[in-house]
């Protein structure tokens, strides 16, 4: 397999060149960045980290600095190397400043759809909090209109009650004793007020024939 190198310019390749090293593009994002920064490869920076860690850069791109071991054999990176030598090439050089400002300007725009999304992220989750508000706030209603029957139906049963209590020949006081005796206080004062409700006779004097 030949291994191309990746430098803008660069015509270096495996089968061409076999004294000279190729290495791989990092694959850690930081680094890769990087590098494809240095080398003037602003059009990688959209692929993907595997897609560019296939990528080669050959040994003529790194100072004798970058490499470890002895200095004549070039064929292993220290762990932070990074491509610094272009042969003083004043095309690439121009080249790479007018591909920064455009990988500055890629970069600004991925910026911008990151921030859209973000929204767009925020505004969904702003919606499906509504909704679920929404749906507690339902459950909530049909819990109290449930509970509105269900004391509707009661003050119909005590209403009923009271009658049957008043038909039973049972005093208004000793119905109240009872119910105190029975209920707690909250309930006791329920019922009783109820049956009052029902018992309660209307005011003014009622027709007689003695009137006539």
């Amino acid at each position: 397999m030949v291994n191309y190198c990746c430098v803008r310019n660069c015509k270096n390749n495996s089968k061409d060149n076999k004294m000279v090293s190729f290495f791989s593009v990092p694959l850690d994002h930081v680094r890769q960045l990087q590098w494809l920064e240095r080398i003037g490869r602003f059009d990688l920076m959209g692929k993907s980290a595997e897609v560019v860690h296939k990528k080669r850069v050959c040994a003529k791109h790194f100072e004798d600095s970058m490499f470890s071991g002895p200095s004549f054999s070039k064929s292993k990176l220290k762990k932070e190397s990074i491509p610094t030598l272009f042969c003083c090439d004043k095309e690439f050089q121009a080249n790479t400043s007018t591909l920064h400002l455009q990988g500055k300007s890629s970069l600004s725009s991925l910026d911008n759809i990151e921030a859209d999304q973000t929204r767009q992220d925020l505004s969904l989750e702003t919606e499906k909090e509504n909704e679920s508000q929404l749906e507690e706030a339902e459950a909530k209603i049909k819990q109290l209109q449930s509970e509105v029957v269900r004391l509707k139906k009661k003050c119909n049963r005590l209403s009923k009650s009271s009658t049957e209590v008043q038909e039973s020949g049972i005093t208004n006081t000793q119905f109240i004793e009872l119910c105190k005796r029975t209920f707690n206080a909250g309930l006791a004062n329920f019922i009783i007020a109820q049956y009052e409700m029902a018992t309660k006779k209307s005011k003014g004097v009622r027709y007689v024939e003695a009137f006539e």
